[in-house]
């Protein structure tokens, strides 16, 4: 009797649950709600609480939840990000979510506010805490007494601090130089006394700022994961530097001096990451190293692989430097698994020449590199040369005088080709495990069928831009994922594209589209549609299965009607596209009950009724039109949590901000809206730590 993968014992769906990235653990709970609880528990079993890197950046507009087409598939986060503390706290008290085991926020304000509001969720939980919102602040800065609430609360157990001052650190080493371990600090000195406390606890630091090697010394003896800036005055081959020995993961950041770094005593370090290294630098390392990792400069690859025989990724990523070739034929004497390479270490005047590659590679990985002097060399990938039964994944990113030798191995599940635009299509042929195709910038100009049946059946995702295309005939049956942006379409109609029905996402954008026929038929099941940066005056025929919709930049104004819209849209943006409150009124929002993140930003509305919003609008978004009037309240939009109504002309409407934006919105944006500010004082400029203390006053728990 066969057993399916759902039926296990639940300890082994816990354990394998535990490895799956986030949004195989999301589908889990769609599809199987018998395993909700556990793959919730997997979900948010450690936690980062912060705002959303797009709204952090300004791009507000990604706030809508609209994520590149196939990002399921190509995501790997094993991180669950929950957006501001009451969010947090709600989802704990009401019992949707267990505690988790480790909540890290990005904000130290965050965690300040979320034990102000409920210090108890954060019992016998392990908190991080990122504090560049104090820059490089100094430690007697009066800005740090906001670290007080910390020092009068010990049910905060610090195991993780990122981006600690290191002149803070230095100041602490210092301290315990002079004074010893038992130190009596005054009572003002925050962050010496923060430090003093939770420090010797922590698994994971990293610290902002060069600081020098004697300064290690006073790490924290358990320290599991850490990053730092070392100067190499007085760094010699013959001085181990003292990184506690408990340490698997380390990036070092390096000077641009020369120097030997010998870290070889560190047994039990498994990843060892250097950023910036040159020419003139040298690493000793432990033996039993699995991955070495080279960013931002240049790095010896034989010295490293004849160090570390047992090493299995080999990463030398973003080459900065002489393009000079370091591997001296030690890569096909190596067990690595993964392989990522600046281009020039390939380079080679004819196959026989041309550089072998470990058989036991299962990713490779090989990106151009900007050359100041003419490449008279090719960058040469010998597939006959060596046999790759393994291989799954192959990446070939703006490389340099390409040459393949050879079939592509039919091992492989995913091929990622950019910038060749010679490339032989021809090549992809007789890949039968392929998963994933992603070609960009590949002239595909005269193949108008694209047929994946009998070579590539199991093909999921296919992403093929600025390929010159105009028309695609494309026949997959297992295809999910589809992104044609960029390339040469003007009309969509039966005899320009045909979309097999499988697929669930589709992105059309940048294209010089004029025309979407009434005969084109979008996929039945289609979850998600991009369309952006077009000249479409309509589009009918949307499935009713569609939740996502991202339309934007459309160069003409586009005629509506009721039905235009499927009625179980949850996540939409239509920006700059000429939208009008007449066409507001056409579409009829209110229709849309499921609704929850609507951006009509950068569109000719002028008018604004709340009460054509549906009530189920957590996000909305009308930055960058005309309004100059508005009916109704915000606040009557409950579940409204974030309203960006900046760059418009409501400046009349905000002598009374609460009448009209009520109490419960967390995120609220009404800038450069024609009010008359009075100038700033520059000398009244406040940190980032200075707002907080102001808005909340002396830094205290009470009881609660």
């Amino acid at each position: 009797m066969s057993i399916s993968f759902f039926d296990l014992p639940l300890e082994i769906l816990k354990e394998i649950f535990s490895c799956l990235p986030d949004n195989y653990l999301r589908k889990i709970i769609q599809l199987k709600p018998s395993l909700t609880e556990i793959a919730n528990d997997a979900l948010y079993h450690r936690i980062t609480v912060g705002e959303s890197p797009s709204r952090t950046l300004g791009f507000t507009d990604d706030v809508i939840d609209i994520k590149p087409t196939g990002f399921d598939l190509l995501s790997f986060m094993r991180q669950t990000r929950i957006e501001y503390p009451e969010e947090l706290i709600r989802k704990i008290n009401t019992k949707e979510i267990r505690k988790p085991e480790t909540i890290t926020f990005e904000k130290t304000s965050d965690l300040f506010h979320t034990m102000r509001l409920d210090r108890y969720v954060l019992n016998n939980v392990k908190v991080g805490m990122a504090m560049n919102e104090f820059g490089q602040a100094s430690s007697d800065d009066p800005v740090t007494d906001v670290l007080s609430i910390f020092l009068d609360f010990d049910g905060c157990d610090f195991t993780r601090i990122f981006y600690l001052p290191s002149n803070w650190f230095l100041r602490y080493a210092a301290t315990i130089e002079r004074y010893g371990w038992f130190v009596e600090l005054h009572p003002e000195e925050y962050a010496i006394r923060f430090l003093f406390k939770v420090l010797p606890n922590l698994i994971m630091l990293t610290i902002n700022g060069f600081m020098e090697k004697k300064a290690l010394l006073y790490l924290p003896n358990h320290l599991s994961v850490c990053k730092c800036s070392l100067a190499s005055d007085d760094v010699c081959s013959d001085d181990k530097l003292a990184f506690p020995d408990t340490l698997r993961s380390l990036t070092l950041v390096v000077d641009d001096k020369p120097a030997t770094f010998n870290i070889s005593h560190l047994e039990n370090l498994i990843d060892f990451i250097v950023e910036n290294p040159n020419i003139h630098q040298h690493f000793i390392l432990p033996s039993t190293l699995d991955h070495f990792e080279s960013r931002y400069g240049y790095v010896y690859i034989s010295e490293i692989l004849q160090q570390c025989l047992k090493l299995r990724y080999l990463i030398y990523c973003e080459f900065l430097g002489f393009q000079i070739k370091t591997n001296n034929h030690t890569l096909p004497q190596s067990n690595l698994i993964k392989l990522q390479l600046p281009s020039h270490e390939l380079y080679a005047r004819n196959h026989i020449q041309s550089i072998a590659l470990p058989p036991t590679l299962e990713i490779l990985e090989v990106f151009g590199s900007i050359s100041t002097v003419a490449i008279v060399d090719s960058t040469i990938i010998d597939f006959e040369r060596t046999n790759f039964k393994n291989l799954k994944v192959l990446r070939l990113i703006k490389v340099e005088m390409l040459m393949i030798e050879g079939s592509l191995p039919s091992s492989l599940t995913k091929v990622d080709i950019v910038s060749q635009p010679s490339f032989q299509f021809h090549k992809l042929n007789n890949l039968p495990n392929l998963k994933q195709l992603c070609l960009e910038d590949v002239d595909l100009s005269n193949i108008h069928t694209f047929n994946f049946s009998s070579s590539s059946s199991n093909l999921e995702l296919l992403r093929m831009t600025q390929c010159k295309i105009s028309t695609a005939h494309i026949t997959a049956p297992n295809l999910l994922y589809l992104n044609l942006s960029g390339n040469k379409f003007t009309t969509i109609d039966k005899s320009t594209l045909t979309v097999p029905e499988s697929v669930i996402e589709f992105e059309l954008s940048s294209n010089p589209l004029t025309t979407i026929s009434n005969d084109f038929n979008f996929p039945p099941h289609l979850r998600q549609l991009i369309i952006a940066n077009v000249s479409i005056n309509s589009i009918t025929n949307l499935p009713d299965s569609l939740t996502h919709l991202r339309m934007y930049n459309n160069e003409t104004s586009m005629s509506w009607h009721i039905t235009t819209l499927p009625r179980y849209l949850t996540n939409v943006q239509l920006s700059g596209i000429r939208i009008t409150k007449s066409d507001l009124d056409i579409m009829n929002l209110r229709q849309f009950k499921v609704l929850k993140r609507l951006s009509l930003s950068t569109n000719l509305i002028e008018m604004l009724d709340v009460g054509m919003f549906p009530r189920s609008l957590t996000h909305l978004l009308v930055q960058r039109n005309r309004i100059e009037e508005i009916i109704g309240s915000f606040g009557d939009l409950k579940e409204l949590i974030e309203l960006d109504i900046s760059d418009n002309r409501i400046g009349a409407y905000l002598n009374d901000k609460d009448s009209l934006f009520g109490k419960g919105i967390i995120y609220l944006n009404y800038e450069r809206n024609e009010t008359v500010v009075a100038p700033k004082n520059p000398k009244e400029k406040k940190s980032t730590m200075k707002k907080l203390k102001s808005k909340f006053g002396r830094l205290s728990i009470g009881k609660k």
